[in-house]
């Protein structure tokens, strides 16, 4: 998020002190968006950075560290992996969103999530695979169950 009219922010992903990506984005109307790839670690802890590159399409002499953010690998006791697709830009109070949730696990699996705002759970609930409506399958990125959900955002 920026106040700037044109921001331009390089992300740097980390591996111990190595970078192994990188990706510069532009921040127009106060938001920007990446995306990192799959990445293969060593490390347990990879690092998000984010620097600032230039202002108002002015190029900032030595680039400066906005933030930093460890990220710790997780892996899943049930072998089942998600992968959230939809969500375009940050929500609004009351917006309503459609997602796709994408499992490594077949669908014959309950899924239990919550959802947070600000650190804060906002929601929270259970899709059982009972459901009437059953969800459709799907093979892209070699996921093997898709989920299709309507959020409404709250705050």
């Amino acid at each position: 998020m920026s106040t700037e009219k044109s921001v331009r922010v390089r992300v740097k992903v980390y591996d111990n002190t190595t970078s192994i990506y990188s990706q510069d984005i532009e921040i127009s109307n106060g938001e920007g968006t990446f995306v990192v790839p799959a990445i293969l670690a060593d490390s347990d802890i990879i690092a998000l950075q984010a620097e600032l590159v230039s202002v108002d399409s002015k190029e900032i002499e030595s680039h400066y560290v906005l933030a930093r953010e460890p990220i710790h690998k997780w892996n899943s006791s049930s072998d089942c992996y998600l992968l959230i697709e939809g969500v375009e830009h940050t929500l609004q109070p009351e917006e309503e969103a459609h997602v796709a949730i994408l499992s490594t696990c077949p669908c014959e699996r309950d899924l239990h999530y919550v959802i947070t705002t600000d650190g804060r759970v906002t929601d929270w609930a259970q899709r059982r695979y009972e459901d009437p409506v059953p969800p459709a399958t799907s093979a892209s990125a070699g996921a093997v169950c898709r989920l299709n959900f309507r959020l409404v955002t709250t705050y």
